[in-house]
């Protein structure tokens, strides 16, 4: 029985519903089990069983600790603004799944050997997660067809109006592993492992481009250039930087610019009045009512995932013709696409100030990194802030998305 206890089974339970967590939502067995319910319900199992240890040793850092204990009791308490209890227990269920995983990140991610296996779940996670993309890209109808079988309809929804837009709609977040590739094929001694460390990275770029999100596209970005300015210091690096990126990337606006006509670039510079002016001018809107709809219940906000409820009619549906942007519109109009105004309607200053305290508390902890001489922690600081981007202009209440955000946290406190 002690085995089952042991450190050991318990990290290669917690890596496993990592990776779990981390894939696409394909159905494990049935319609109603994906893979990333699973991975819920291995984070459950496996704080029990620390739990069962009968450890009281406060993990790592008391501070933080308290931080998200603030965080954690500010969404609570929004539960006294809900009108919609339903959609309040749906949201607050996720919370507690996300905490369970926050806390077992903390007591099995402790060293530099539980990094290197974090690292490799999330490449092959990466790597499945590309193969995905890449399916959509180049066999879109195939795809369709087959994901019926293993995708739940909402999400295959998404993927076709996207397809039907010419962009590539997935959650991968893939951006955030170019730091990691980048070390690796600067450090690497392997020249396999370089050579699969550039493709990957090139790959990544590619599909990033030819996604068609302009989020996407900026956290690459951020994520390279970030990465160059500390790694900068080879042929190496050199050579990707002033001829490999921009070349891959001059081919792929060569080749898009031709099939479909525009490029990422074209939505960049809103040439387009209706797919890149009004999703701009949406969010805007979006942000305002979010912060009347706050204003409305400052101190503990309205109720996590109540967001919803207080929107004008107008704003839930579309008066177009057309049934694929009726659709979109509609799925959109579930989130304001902006975690601090999302934080701020649904849980108030209250959720918002514990979320910035935070945030804060690891903005000073990575400007202290970023002046270390020791390089790897750099690369988790470039990694955890390209995946904020993403939450600034979008959805961020996902179970992939929250598990890579305080696994993160976690690594950085290693």
């Amino acid at each position: 029985m002690s085995e089952i206890f042991s450190y050991t089974n318990l990290k290669k339970l917690y890596l496993t519903s990592l990776l779990l967590a981390i894939l696409p939502p394909f159905y494990l067995f049935a319609s109603y089990l994906n893979v990333n319910t699973a991975a819920k319900v291995l984070w459950v199992v496996i704080f029990l069983l620390l739990i069962l240890r009968k450890e009281r040793k406060i993990p790592k850092e008391n501070t933080l600790l308290w931080l998200f204990l603030t965080f954690f009791l500010s969404q609570s308490l929004s539960v006294v603004g809900a009108v919609n209890i339903l959609a309040f227990l749906q949201q607050y269920e996720d919370l507690i799944f996300t905490a369970f995983f926050f806390f077992i990140s903390l007591r099995l991610v402790a060293g530099v050997k539980d990094i290197k296996a974090v690292v490799l779940i999330l490449l092959a996670g990466g790597a499945t997660n590309l193969i995905f993309q890449a399916t959509i890209l180049l066999f879109p109808d195939a795809f369709l067809r087959a994901g019926e079988l293993f995708l739940h309809e909402g999400y295959l929804e998404i993927i076709k109006i996207n397809i039907g837009r010419s962009r590539i709609y997935f959650e991968g977040y893939d951006e955030i592993l170019i730091p990691i590739l980048l070390y690796l094929w600067i450090n690497s001694k392997k020249k396999i492992e370089s050579a699969l460390s550039l493709f990957y990275i090139v790959l990544i770029t590619t599909l990033s481009f030819v996604s068609n999100f302009r989020t996407r596209f900026l956290m690459l970005l951020f994520s390279l250039f970030s990465s160059f300015f500390l790694f900068l210091k080879t042929k190496k690096t050199y050579l990707l930087a002033l001829f490999i990126l921009p070349t891959t990337i001059y081919f792929l606006y060569s080749i898009l610019t031709q099939n479909i006509g525009f490029t990422v670039f074209e939505r960049l510079f809103l040439q387009s009045e209706r797919e890149d002016v009004k999703t701009v001018t949406g969010r805007i809107e979006k942000w305002e009512k979010t912060v009347e709809i706050g204003l409305s219940a400052p101190f503990l906000g309205v109720g996590l995932g109540n967001y919803y409820d207080y929107l004008d009619p107008s704003m839930k549906q579309s008066i177009s013709l057309f049934e694929q942007t009726r659709k979109e519109f509609e799925l959109a109009a579930y989130d304001p696409h902006g975690v601090f105004f999302k934080i701020f309607a649904e849980t108030g200053f209250l959720g918002l100030f514990s979320f910035l305290l935070i945030l804060g508390y690891f903005l000073k902890n990575d400007i202290k990194i970023l002046f270390l001489k020791e390089e790897i922690p750099k690369i988790f600081v470039v990694s955890f802030w390209t995946l904020f981007l993403y939450a600034l202009v979008n959805p961020s209440y996902t179970t992939k998305y929250q598990a890579l955000f305080w696994l993160l946290l976690s690594v950085l406190l290693v």
